[in-house]
């Protein structure tokens, strides 16, 4: 399908959920390296690429946002045997090169590094402020040797607004993340094709929101954080 089919199909999907005000960000391989980009109707998604999807919509008085980047499974195994005991055919997973592995495995841990960081507070006053969350994600990424790469504030303030305050980014040190704060994670890597050494382009986003606690924090989703690119 082409990215523009598959924005129709999540805008479809919302819709018939409830929601109203969609917005749908969906881009393969290359474009993804491209963080607010518009789906493409020309691009078609080829064996190997990742891709990301940015959902959102307005339910009940209030606003969602949420990303995940995935990767489509490759060609199932051959079936094995005949009549009722064949093997069911299996999915194949694999990741397209090692480096796209690393990438995304770097942005989920820079996801957990600023989960961590909301309960970890390193002042004083034992206080969390939005750069602090910020930071902890950013420098997880920059000892991957990602770190120009991670280009937009980790995450912004969600409610009666998709954006609002408070915004998690470095140089926020003056405030605080308090409980009943709802706000997102959104760590990304993102290679442009003209700045990428491999000549390919890539980009990998995970956004999940999060609930400031008394105790912690709490995912809105109700799930956890995503597992792989194929279990979400």
């Amino acid at each position: 399908m082409t990215e523009l089919e598959g924005e129709r199909l999540i805008k479809d999907a919302l819709t018939g959920a409830g929601l109203t005000s969609l917005s749908a960000i969906v881009l393969f391989g290359a474009n993804a390296a491209l963080p607010h980009a518009s789906a493409s109707a020309a691009k078609r998604l080829e064996a190997g690429e990742f891709v990301l999807f940015d959902v959102g919509g307005h339910l009940l008085g209030y606003e969602s946002d949420f990303t995940r980047t995935m990767l489509p499974d490759s060609e199932p195994e051959a079936e094995r045997g005949a009549g009722c005991h064949a093997a069911a055919a299996k999915p194949k997973r694999e990741w397209p090169s090692a480096r796209a592995e690393k990438i995304w495995k770097t942005v989920h841990a820079a996801q957990v590094a600023a989960l961590d960081a909301e309960v970890n507070a390193n002042t004083a006053s034992g206080v969390v402020s939005a750069a602090s969350i910020d930071q902890a994600a950013r420098d997880l990424i920059a000892d991957a040797d990602f770190g120009p790469y991670f280009t937009h504030r980790l995450g912004h303030g969600i409610g009666l607004q998709v954006h609002e305050a408070p915004y998690l980014n470095s140089g926020n040190v003056g405030q605080p993340i308090n409980s009943g704060v709802t706000h997102s994670n959104e760590p990304g890597i993102y290679i442009e094709t003209k700045n990428d050494p491999e000549g390919l382009g890539i980009g990998v986003r995970l956004e999940d929101m999060v609930h400031k606690t008394e105790d912690g924090w709490e995912l809105l989703s109700g799930s956890g954080l995503a597992v792989s690119p194929w279990e979400w």
